[in-house]
Formats: structure tokens, sequence, C-alpha cells
């Protein structure tokens, strides 16, 4: 299964937690390639977009709350 692949599988099964369901309903291949840049590994990956997805929804839930 392809890096990608596995993202977006991860992303499905945590589609309610930490902004997963951006990932799912948003961004495209180039989007998640983009975000991850260098990283090479799944785990790493997945560490990243973590990172990048958390903000974005507590930006959303600031502004859902607002």
């Amino acid at each position: 299964m392809s890096l990608l692949a596995r993202i977006r599988e991860h992303a499905l099964i945590h589609y309610n937690e930490n902004g997963w369901d951006i990932l799912v309903e948003c961004w495209t291949d180039a989007d998640i390639l983009e975000h991850i840049g260098t990283d090479t590994s799944f785990e790493s990956a997945i560490i990243t977009l973590s990172d990048n997805l958390s903000i974005l929804d507590d930006y959303r839930c600031e502004m859902q709350s607002a």
C-alpha cells in the first residue's frame, strides 16, 4: 500500500478526531504531499499532518463558536 493510501486510510479511521475530516473532505494528494514535505515514513507523515490538521481544526472551532 502506498504512503498516500495509508494516510487516507488513517484519516478515514480518525475522521472525527482533530481535523482529519478536513483531509478526507478537502485535500487532494498534492495537498497531502505538500504538507508532508520530505517525510518519507508513515509515522513521521502522520505526525506532521496531525500537527497541521490540529491547527486548522482549532481555528475552525474558534470560528464556529464566534
